[in-house]
């Protein structure tokens, strides 16, 4: 019965755009195996993971994407084979809730963050071996450190919608959002300017697959963050053994309180200067993180 109603509800939605649809809307297939849901998407219900096809498009040079849909293919290193509108809905689906991308407000004269519920996102293609899957960082490279970049959690932020109630990315092709693009589906969780000087991240070519490759990008509610901090004597703080700024040290530290709200981020800071620890402290509040979120050690 459950099958018969998901094939109802598909033809359904395939006749009609539908804003957001959650999990408790339909009753999900009891199967273990991926389920197509539209052209180039598959919800794997029993491990809560929506599939989604793209293709390689870039492999080297600046980003102002992960991921896009038709239109930015010149910044992106894969194109999602996929509707926006069908990507909405699928993450819906399986239970993720939609916030909004980074905006100003101009009544306030401040940045706000994107929002919405976070999500961790992989790439897998077919090899000789078999399949290879990877985090999505692993194809990012920082500028400035000329390093991978440090993983943690994207956020389904929804793009806009329209006049006409459409997403406004679906007109823009802005996906998965490295750079502060106010109309993206997915974003990144930090701030960082889309001029062409201050991009902060670079394809890292020897870890992505040939021009054309087919892959899947792989969506689901993201797994809790393992922060190894640490205040050194010099007063420079690392995390996982990387040099971070005190405000991606902040970023970190919340995306981690988020999905482990009790769990405060231990800090270790033997030997550190009290002057160090000071700043530290008042840099964390200035971003917006609470004192109970981390325990200096």
């Amino acid at each position: 019965m459950a099958g018969v109603c998901f094939a109802l509800w598909i033809a359904w939605a395939a006749a009609a755009a539908v804003p957001l649809l959650l999990s408790s809307d339909i009753s999900p297939p009891i199967t273990s195996q991926p389920r197509p849901f539209q052209p180039g998407i598959e919800l794997d219900w029993q491990d809560g993971v929506v599939r989604i096809n793209a293709t390689v498009v870039l492999r080297r040079g600046p980003l102002e994407f992960l991921a896009c849909f038709s239109g930015k293919e010149h910044e992106s290193i894969a194109r999602i084979e996929a509707e926006p509108e069908h990507v909405y809905q699928a993450l819906g689906l399986m239970g993720l809730t939609p916030g909004h991308p980074p905006r100003w407000n101009p009544d306030r004269e401040t940045y706000e963050p994107p929002t919405g519920d976070l999500v961790d996102i992989t790439f897998e293609w077919p090899t000789a071996d078999g399949v290879t899957t990877v985090n999505a960082y692993e194809w990012l490279q920082e500028v400035q450190y000329s390093r991978p970049a440090a993983p943690r959690p994207w956020i389904f932020s929804g793009s806009l919608r329209d006049e006409h109630d459409g997403l406004v990315c679906a007109t823009t092709g802005a996906g998965v959002a490295l750079v502060d693009f106010p109309e993206s589906l997915i974003s990144f969780s930090s701030r960082h300017s889309s001029h062409n000087s201050e991009l902060w991240c670079l394809a890292r070519t020897a870890a992505i697959p040939a021009l054309d490759t087919r892959v899947t990008m792989i969506i689901r509610a993201a797994q809790p963050l393992h922060l190894d901090v640490k205040l050194t004597p010099l007063g420079t703080l690392t995390i996982n053994d990387h040099y971070v700024t005190h405000t991606e040290a902040a970023n970190l530290i919340r995306l981690t309180q988020r999905l482990t709200p009790n769990r405060p981020v231990p800090i270790a800071a033997a030997g550190a200067l009290v002057t160090d620890i000071v700043r530290l402290r008042g840099t964390l509040r200035a971003a917006g993180v609470d004192d109970k979120s981390y325990a200096l050690r």
